[in-house]
C-alpha cells in the first residue's frame, strides 16, 4: 500500500533558512517554539517523498511550479481554467528551473450506459454538493475564478444550476466512449499525468450503481486510456 502526505504550504519569510532533510531546525513563532528538533522516522524514499501542492489561483500555481513536485487541481473549475492554470504552472516551474513537474487532475466522473442515465442516476448528487458550495458563497467569494464563468455570480435559484449548464467542460461523464474522449482531451491539452476521479458523494449514487460504474470504468474506459 502506498501513502501520500498533504501539507498546506506557506512561503518562508525572506532570508529564512530552509533546513535540509534530516537537518535539525528551530522555529520560534507566534504559537509554537521549537529548538534544534528533527523529524523522525525519516522517509525511506530518497532524497525525499514528492511534495504535491494543491492550488487554485494564479499565485498558488506559481508557488506549486516553484517549490513543488506536482500540482493537484480542484474539481470545480472548467476545462478552460485548467488549461490556463496548467500553462501558469509549467511557466513558473521553467522559470525556477524546476524539472519535477506533474499534474494530478481532480474531476467528478461517472460512466453510464447513456447520457440520460448519467443525468438521472448521478447528476442529482453532484448538483447537491455544488449547491452546498453555492449557498456557502464559494462561487461569489473570489476563491472561484468567476471571470471565466460570470454566470455563476448571477444564479438566482437552485433550478438554474442545471446539468446542461454545469457538465460540459467540467464533469467527465457519459457513455464509455464519451468518457474516453474527455480523458484523452484533458491529457492531450492540459498535460496531466494523473487523474483522480471522484465517483460517489455522501448522498449517492447507491453502492450497486457505483459498482456498475466502476465495472464500466475498468472494462470499457481504462483499457483505452493506457
Amino acid at each position: 500500500m502506498k501513502f501520500g502526505l498533504l501539507f498546506l504550504l506557506q512561503d518562508p519569510p525572506n532570508g529564512a533558512h530552509i533546513p535540509r532533510l534530516g537537518e535539525p531546525f528551530s522555529h520560534h513563532g507566534r504559537h509554537f517554539q521549537f529548538t534544534d528538533v528533527t523529524i523522525t522516522p525519516r522517509p525511506v524514499r530518497r532524497p525525499r517523498p514528492p511534495i504535491w501542492v494543491g492550488a487554485m489561483s494564479d499565485l498558488t500555481l506559481k508557488r506549486a511550479g516553484r517549490i513543488g513536485d506536482g500540482w493537484i487541481s480542484d474539481p470545480l473549475h472548467s476545462f478552460d481554467v485548467m488549461k490556463s492554470w496548467s500553462t501558469i504552472y509549467h511557466s513558473a516551474a521553467a522559470k525556477a528551473g524546476n524539472a519535477r513537474i506533474e499534474i494530478a487532475l481532480l474531476r467528478d466522473a461517472w460512466v453510464g450506459e447513456s447520457r440520460a442515465e448519467v443525468e438521472q442516476v448521478w447528476w442529482p448528487h453532484i448538483q447537491a454538493y455544488h449547491l452546498f458550495y453555492l449557498h456557502l458563497g464559494f462561487f461569489a467569494s473570489g476563491r472561484f475564478n468567476a471571470d471565466w464563468e460570470p454566470w455563476v455570480r448571477e444564479v438566482k435559484s437552485d433550478d438554474e444550476w442545471t446539468f446542461a449548464r454545469v457538465a460540459p467542460n467540467r464533469l467527465i461523464c457519459g457513455t464509455p466512449d464519451q468518457v474516453v474522449a474527455d480523458i484523452k482531451r484533458y491529457e492531450r491539452e492540459i498535460g496531466c499525468q494523473y487523474m483522480i476521479l471522484m465517483l460517489r458523494h455522501p448522498t449517492g449514487p447507491s453502492h450497486q450503481e457505483t459498482l456498475k460504474c466502476i465495472e464500466l470504468l475498468g472494462t470499457k474506459v481504462l483499457p483505452q486510456c493506457r
